[in-house]
């Protein structure tokens, strides 16, 4: 499987930018913010990811406590465009006000120039690196509808605000063990998180922003989206989870794209091996996975609710935060 994300614009030209794990690779030496102290406040002690536009930081708060920040990479700083997709990640991690979506402690800007903004520290380990270790074999289904509910809790209000992800997949969720309930929800990254207009749509069209594996046919032909995107991401997501790889799959992303826009889903139950999996979860799955936005779910707490009778139906129980 290949994470890539896509960025090609109304020319047609395309960018691939190979995404980085939750993980320090970058020598402290080689980063002039290790060691300094951050609004007067923040002690940066080392990375903790590097992606292609931002870089997170592990810092101590002088209040008490951990914290992450994130800041564009230097060659980013001067770039409007870069900021102000930055900016909007802080308004949107703002509106949302979910106990699933990281907060915003403060943002400001660093003795560089650069925007910067901090937010709580989340320990635990991704939904991508979960997936690693389960080596192609998919996870149990309530263990699935217990992630996937509060992943839905954690999009419906950001939907409700007329914010749509764009960009969901394993590595922007964390699963943390708190106060002993394991698998714990939090969506990181909003980065990709864009504003629909009045027609019910990103403004934006013929730019194709996001990861192909996860990307929904409007999506991939560079169309408006709106909330029904995320949707079919989270369709992608689920079956992910529950059949061990996703619908679509191929090293080259273009041929995921072609997938994606005409290709059948296999249902799970028509797999080899076959995923036994209840039919009313199988028909929301593909439901969400339908290639016309008009035929999918038109909302996330259409979803919510409909994965919640099923969640119901087979005893899951969510962690204390999620009821």
């Amino acid at each position: 499987m290949v994470d890539t994300q896509v960025d090609v614009g109304e020319e047609g030209a395309g960018e691939f930018e190979e995404l980085a794990r939750l993980t320090t690779h970058v020598d402290a030496f080689q980063d002039p913010l290790i060691g300094w102290k951050v609004n007067e406040r923040y002690l940066v002690e080392k990375v903790l990811a590097d992606g292609g536009m931002g870089r997170i930081y592990l810092a101590s708060d002088e209040a008490g406590g951990r914290v992450a920040l994130k800041t564009l990479l230097p060659r980013f700083a001067a770039d409007q465009e870069f900021v102000t997709r930055f900016l909007r990640e802080v308004r949107t991690l703002r509106d949302a006000r979910c106990p699933h979506v990281v907060s915003v402690i403060e943002h400001g800007f660093l003795d560089d120039g650069r925007v910067f903004f901090a937010m709580p520290y989340v320990p635990g380990v991704s939904l991508d690196h979960e997936l690693q270790l389960l080596e192609g074999r998919g996870m149990p289904t309530r263990r699935v509808l217990r992630i996937t509910l509060q992943l839905c809790a954690a999009l419906v209000p950001a939907h409700e605000v007329g914010i749509v992800h764009r960009d969901l997949k394993p590595n922007n969720i964390m699963l943390s063990e708190v106060g002993g309930e394991r698998d714990v929800v939090t969506v990181l990254d909003f980065g990709l998180a864009k504003p629909m207009d009045a027609r019910r749509g990103i403004t934006q069209t013929g730019r194709l922003i996001g990861t192909p594996i996860y990307m929904s046919p409007e999506q991939c032909r560079g169309q408006r989206i709106d909330d029904r995107s995320d949707i079919y991401a989270l369709g992608v997501l689920m079956y992910e989870l529950l059949c061990g790889e996703a619908p679509f799959e191929s090293e080259e992303p273009y041929e995921v794209i072609e997938a994606h826009l005409n290709e059948a889903v296999v249902p799970p139950s028509r797999r080899r091996p076959r995923v036994d999996i209840p039919a009313s979860l199988e028909w929301m799955l593909l439901c969400c996975l339908h290639k016309d936005p008009e035929r999918r779910f038109q909302t996330m707490r259409e979803v919510h609710e409909e994965m919640s009778h099923i969640a119901k139906a087979l005893s899951v129980e969510l962690p204390k935060t999620a009821r």
